[in-house]
Formats: C-alpha cells, sequence, structure tokens
C-alpha cells in the first residue's frame, strides 16, 4: 500500500456500478443463482433446525440417565463405583445416537438431491 488508509479511499465507479447492479432486479446475480443461493440457504437452516432437536432430544435422555444413577447411588451408597462406570457411557450414547441420526438423514438428503 502507499500509505494511504483505506478510509481515505474512495469507491471507483467501478464498485459502486457493481454493488447497485447486484440489488437491481435481473442484473448482477442471475435469477438462477439467486434461487440456488437460497435454496442452499433454506436448506442449511432446516439441518440445523433437526440438529437442534436432536441435541434438545439427546440432553433430555442423557439427563434422565443420570437422574436414575443418582438415585441409585442414594439407594446404595457403596455401589457408587460401579455407577460411575457403568453411567458414563450411558450419558453418551444418546448424543453418539443423535449424531449418527444427523448423519443419515444428511447422506439421505444428499443423494436425494443427486437422484
Amino acid at each position: 500500500m502507499t500509505g494511504k488508509t483505506v478510509a481515505n479511499t474512495k469507491p471507483t465507479r467501478n464498485t459502486a456500478t457493481t454493488a447497485l447492479a447486484l440489488h437491481r432486479p435481473g442484473q448482477g446475480l442471475g435469477s438462477r443463482r439467486r434461487a440456488a443461493l437460497r435454496e442452499r440457504a433454506s436448506r442449511a437452516v432446516n439441518e440445523l433446525i433437526v440438529a437442534e432437536v436432536f441435541l434438545v432430544q439427546a440432553t433430555i435422555e442423557s439427563a434422565s440417565v443420570l437422574g436414575d444413577s443418582l438415585r441409585h447411588m442414594r439407594e446404595q451408597p457403596e455401589a457408587l463405583t460401579d455407577v460411575a462406570r457403568t453411567t458414563a457411557p450411558r450419558l453418551l450414547q444418546p448424543y453418539k445416537d443423535r449424531f449418527e441420526a444427523l448423519r443419515q438423514v444428511r447422506r439421505s438428503l444428499r443423494s436425494h438431491r443427486q437422484g
């Protein structure tokens, strides 16, 4: 750079023209390209919603497992080691299951779009 700061530079006519063209219907991005971009954004949002639902389900299931384990430890304090050993995998399993389900949904959607 030649010592000028970015704040002092003015946009050129090309930059301004390009910016306007992108916002005018029928110019800039083609209508097909805009539709494709809208479709991709919509799919991304849908996948995010499905992922959030799976996360909530897994959290609820995991909390249930934790509650059961705490109840068992209150009833049989001497079984603390056994409960701790068996609870950890059971706490993670709902997340693993939902993540695998999400991957299958994404694969299915991808193959449906390509086919």
